[in-house]
């Protein structure tokens, strides 16, 4: 589970102005790369070739070789997922009107959806709180950004990897962290290229909030609360059933007998004899004969 932070980016007027043209100029080229893959690939095209094919148009756009780099790899990133996803069935059967629609046509980004910097694009400060992003109008330095002391902190102890830029409706950052147990935070979900994530979403959940995709379902026990109170799984009903069964109650052998007479029935009368057919067999005992005495040990025979 890696974790996210989000700051929020203050730039002033004229460091607005290059934000304001390079999110929608990035999300243009993305359209373009998409188009360049599904005509030459359809859902198919890898990096490798998309490199081929258009690393010089983006360059010749104004982009740097690390942008570039990053608007193709974010392109087959969300062809691998269309692909996913209907493998699995997530956009319906094979001829529903909803995997047709996704098969007949190249992905659009939208003219601000978040893209990705990594630390060549995009550097951190935390001493002054300011951020240097790269633009086409040129890098960019000193851009402040706003966060409380505990992302603060939680970025200069656990940052690592590539960071997301998105404007919904103001411009943010979205870092995501190395994961951290003892961290107060429980947010599940990391930073994805094309995706849309609004200052209010639950990635700026407050400390000790879980997000949607931390809930536990109302029909099945929660998996850490199991593990922390040694749930275990329930007795099945054949166990259940076998057990409420009566059995009916066994004695030794040979103990109890009753003596039939002429005219009536006697109560039943105790002996004590072997206790098992072992020891019955040692001592000679016949296993027809219900009351035997001691001197006849040894005799095969029954006394009356």
């Amino acid at each position: 589970m890696k974790l996210v932070t989000q700051v929020k980016l203050v730039p002033d007027a004229v460091q607005a102005r290059a934000f304001e043209r390079t999110l929608p100029a990035i999300n243009e080229a993305a359209n373009w790369v998409s188009a360049v893959s599904f005509e030459y690939f359809r859902l198919r095209g890898s990096v490798r070739e998309l490199r081929k094919r258009c690393y010089g148009e983006l360059k010749a756009r104004g982009f740097g070789a690390q942008a570039a780099q990053h608007i193709i790899k974010r392109v087959a990133d969300a062809y691998t997922t269309l692909r996913a996803n209907i493998k699995v069935g997530n956009l319906g059967p094979e001829h529903s009107k909803r995997r047709r629609k996704a098969e007949s046509k190249p992905i659009v980004f939208r003219p601000h959806a978040g893209h990705t910097f990594d630390d060549r694009c995009l550097s951190w400060n935390y001493d002054t709180r300011t951020v240097s992003i790269w633009t086409l109008d040129g890098r960019i330095k000193n851009v402040r950004f706003a966060c409380s002391p505990g992302a603060l902190k939680q970025l200069a102890e656990h940052r690592q990897g590539p960071t997301s830029i998105t404007r919904s409706p103001r411009l943010s950052l979205l870092s995501p962290n190395a994961p951290n147990a003892a961290s107060p935070w429980n947010s599940s979900r990391a930073s994805a290229s094309g995706l849309r994530f609004p200052a209010t979403s639950e990635h700026a959940s407050p400390p000790g909030r879980s997000t949607s995709s931390a809930r536990s379902s109302p029909t099945r026990p929660n998996v850490s609360a199991c593990r922390s109170s040694r749930w275990t799984r329930p007795t099945p009903r054949s166990a259940v059933r076998a057990a409420a069964t009566p059995r009916r109650p066994t004695g030794p052998l040979g103990t109890t007998s009753a003596v039939v007479g002429a005219a009536s029935l006697g109560p039943p009368t105790t002996s004590p004899g072997p206790t098992s057919l072992s020891e019955g067999s040692r001592r000679g005992y016949s296993s027809t004969c219900p009351v035997r005495s001691p001197h006849s040990a040894g005799t095969g025979r029954c006394d009356p």
